[in-house]
């Protein structure tokens, strides 16, 4: 299901409370009054049959019997009469549900819990929970939860499966000053999930970022597409529990799901754009810091204090979380020694006298914002009676507006300091009561950048394609299964292998076997219970079980992921200590590692690989040993995948008069190049056409976002004239980019400058369109300006229904894919 119905949700006008009860005591009844009290606006209606008056609100005997359409019904009554409530609530058309009640004791908390997916799945109605605290939306003062405090209105939105988590949570909220836009709570989460809560909130301008508090994930292939799609626009903090082997046990006791090897959520977090933290304190600290700061444009950072052993502190800190100290330039230092004349370290940390008066720390603030090789400050103060804590907090509100740096401060003390936080938090700069807090919350924001810079990064291109034999595998696989047989011959192993161009000439690999001058690596190809497939990389006499060494990387790979992979394997380090360093032979095990990826990509059915590779100064990688475990597939490939693949399948060729062959494929991330040649063939109004606005560059981080999408919410096609006079040049795209909710999507194309009027951009959006109509697509539009001739031409040509937006010189084009006219018309 999508998640149009979740705003209903989320900013009902009616909301309708089953189960409720005039004590207070009771489930029902604190959730009543949470309503009633709170400030919210719409309109309540209490469902209980023994009483006809809560308060001064008239109670009715049944959902049912309630006049008006319910948006939101929150049920708090006994667990065997869920199903039959929620039969009632789908007759009286209400739009979502929050169940409260836990769905009892294990088998029959199974039993309950699959009558109301089946009900949710058939009906259309989404539902939170059973077992959920509930939800609060701070906007619109809707309390629709058991919780105890209404928190403050502001822009970070909470998830939790743990009610008990939530319920802390609002307690702290009393004591921090941080502002919530929701607080949900999913509980058993048997329908509205983190997938689906992570793509409304993405989307809600009031939410500038999201905390998650977890012990596992169920959809993990949604959670993470939507999480990718999130994280580049606004951050996402997550404390996952069950990091140790007694953490993890006890989150499978307590959520009755496995919680998985915490390696690999390391691993999908980082792929994901999501930064994991470890505890509350850092959650909280994360969450203000990246809403309020920008990302450091360098690693220069200094510390300015007033506490030799404060900016000691800070400096062990730093250090610890992998930062380093700026080196201040001559000029910086002459700056500052204007100021402090002779009084102050002459080095970073900047050690200013303890009695430094607010004018000082001002001045020396505004010398270091204005050094090239600052990117950053964290700005310590130590209280005493011989300066006025407020009054240099002001000085440094003031400096730090000089220039827009990533800065975050640190008053130590309770009570002469409280008036500098409350001034540092109105400024939105963001200050905490120790130097280690303050450093580890600015590392933060360089980890959090640094994600988001890797996921934008253009894969290097190689000027060479791998081939693969497909067939040949799966005839060995078919056979092996048939034959009841998991672990393949040597024989089998060796075809497979060869067919992905892994296996070596068997002379090479028995010379290097018995070599022990041969570099060795593992390259491991396992199943995760909840994410599928992972693949392991080490040095082969390293124990992948000794923390720190094994990387871990999640198909598919490309280029740039599995150089990643080699660096956090520490296989870079090993090649250079067996004095590898050809670039070639660098370049082969870099194919070996993506070929591997496409074989899990490919192969369901693989569910363990074992590889052993060896390398010498002139030839390599070869197998050395290897092994394979296989087992009937539980679902297709590439369906066993959290990450959706290139489809490959969406190649093709066509003919154009005058141009001959013109290849047709999904776009991919080290298209970047090409996207912006095509960009920058396009004259200016070409430009106003697509884009409704004037521009002149385009931006590294624009062109990421349309380059490295997601296959599973986005089809881009893009025709590459692959015999073009000087390069391969692309000639266009066309793309559908579809809603939260999958079943919309809107269309965009864009051809080359002197290649219009060629059938290209008929021939890319058709294919976009017959490949939107496989994945259940309804409605696929667009708008087009009225000037914008040759498209509303495409559009007619290919049966979109057009339509003159009123009061605007634009046109809405419509297709609908679920009607007897779904099938484009033939550009033929």
């Amino acid at each position: 299901m999508g998640i149009q119905e979740l705003d209903k949700m989320f900013r009902p006008r009616s909301v309708a409370v089953v189960g409720a009860s005039p004590n207070t005591a009771k489930l029902g009844g604190i959730v009543l009054k949470n309503l009633a009290q709170r400030g919210f606006g719409g309109d309540i209606y209490p469902v209980n049959p023994i009483h006809t008056e809560i308060g001064h609100l008239k109670c009715y005997g049944s959902i049912t019997d309630v006049e008006e359409r319910v948006d939101l019904a929150i049920l708090a009554t006994p667990a065997p009469s869920l199903p039959e409530i929620m039969h009632e609530c789908v007759k009286a058309r209400v739009r979502g549900a929050i169940v409260l009640t836990s769905a009892g004791k294990k088998d029959e908390r199974i039993a309950i819990e699959h009558r109301l997916r089946a009900i949710s799945a058939e009906h259309g109605i989404r539902i939170i929970g059973p077992n959920s605290m509930g939800m609060i939306h701070t906007k619109i003062r809707l309390n629709a939860s058991a919780g105890h405090v209404m928190p403050e209105t502001g822009t970070i939105a909470f998830l939790s499966q743990s009610a008990a988590i939530c319920t802390a949570i609002l307690d702290m909220a009393v004591h921090i000053p941080v502002g919530f836009s929701h607080i949900v709570n999913l509980g058993a989460a048997i329908d509205v999930d983190y997938g689906d809560l992570l793509d409304f909130l993405g989307g809600d301008p009031q939410v500038a970022s999201i905390l998650l508090y977890l012990e596992n994930l169920t959809n993990i292939r949604k959670f993470m597409s939507a999480a990718r799609a999130v994280s580049r626009v606004k951050p996402i903090i997550a404390l996952k529990a069950g990091r140790t082997p007694f953490g993890a046990q006890f989150a499978m006791d307590h959520t009755g799901a496995s919680a998985g090897d915490d390696a690999v959520y390391d691993a999908a977090f980082e792929r994901a754009g999501i930064l994991r933290v470890k505890t509350f304190e850092e959650l909280f600290d994360c969450a203000g810091i990246l809403a309020a700061q920008p990302r450091p444009v360098g690693s220069g950072v200094v510390i300015i204090t007033n506490s030799g052993g404060h900016g000691v502190m800070a400096a062990d800190m730093l250090y610890e979380k992998g930062g380093t100290l700026t080196t201040l330039s001559e000029e910086t230092l002459a700056k500052i020694d204007e100021i402090l004349e002779s009084k102050w370290s002459r080095t970073n940390p900047v050690h200013m006298p303890r009695d430094a008066q607010p004018e000082i720390y001002q001045k020396v603030v505004e010398a270091c914002l204005g050094s090239p090789e600052v990117h950053g400050l964290i700005v310590l103060f130590s209280p005493n009676a011989l300066v006025d804590a407020n009054l240099v907090a002001k000085a440094v509100v003031e400096a730090l507006k000089s220039r827009p740096t990533t800065n975050v401060t640190s008053w130590l003390g309770t009570g002469s300091v409280i008036g500098a936080r409350t001034l540092f938090h109105n400024s939105q700069i963001p200050t905490y009561d120790t130097p280690e807090r303050a450093v580890r919350a600015y590392m933060n924001i360089c980890r959090h950048g640094e994600q988001i810079e890797m996921l934008q990064q253009i894969p290097p291109i190689v000027n060479k394609r791998l081939h693969f034999d497909a067939d040949a595998v799966r005839t060995v696989l078919t056979r092996c299964l048939l034959e009841n047989r998991f672990q393949p011959l040597p024989e089998e192993i060796a075809i497979i292998l060869e067919a992905y161009g892994i296996s070596p000439a068997m002379a090479a690999a028995k010379e290097l076997s018995s070599s022990l001058a041969s570099c060795r690596i593992r390259i491991c190809l396992k199943t995760d219970p909840q994410f599928g497939p992972v693949i392991c990389l080490c040095p082969e006499a390293v124990s992948d079980a000794v923390f720190g060494v094994r990387a871990i990387g999640l198909p598919p790979i490309n280029r740039l992921l599995a150089k990643r992979l080699m660096q956090e394997g520490r296989i870079y380090e090993l090649l250079r200590t067996y004095q590898i360093t050809e670039r070639h032979l660098i370049e082969n095990l870099e194919d070996m590692i993506i070929r591997v990826s496409q074989l899990a990509i490919d192969f369901s059915e693989i569910i363990e690989m074992d590889l052993v590779v060896g390398l010498d100064g002139v030839s390599g990688p070869w197998v050395i040993q290897s092994s394979l475990q296989l087992q009937p597939a539980a679902v297709p490939a590439p369906l066993h995948l959290v990450i959706s693949p290139y489809p490959s399948q969406y190649e093709s060729q066509f003919y154009i008069d005058g141009l001959g062959k013109v290849l047709t494929r999904p776009i991919r991330p080290e298209d970047e190049p090409l996207l912006l040649g095509l960009f920058k063939s396009l004259s200016p109004r070409s430009i106003y056409m697509r884009f409704f606005t004037p521009m002149r560059t385009f931006q590294h981080s624009l062109l990421a976002r349309f380059t490295q999408i997601d296959y599973d919410r986005e089809i881009a096609q893009v025709a590459i004239l692959e015999d073009a006079p000087e390069a391969e040049a692309m000639l266009g795209v066309a793309r559908v980019i579809g809603e939260p909710n999958l079943e919309r999507g809107e269309f965009a194309v864009v051809i080359r400058d002197g290649y219009q009027g060629k059938g290209i951009g008929a021939e890319l959006l058709q294919q976009c369109l017959t490949i939107a109509g496989k994945r259940g697509m309804k409605t696929i539009y667009g708008i087009v300006l009225s000037e914008n001739l040759q498209m509303l031409a495409l559009g007619r040509k290919l049966g979109f229904k057009i339509t003159r937006i009123p009061e605007s010189s634009e046109y809405e084009l419509v297709f609908k894919l679920d009607s007897k006219d779904a099938k484009p018309k033939d550009t033929g």
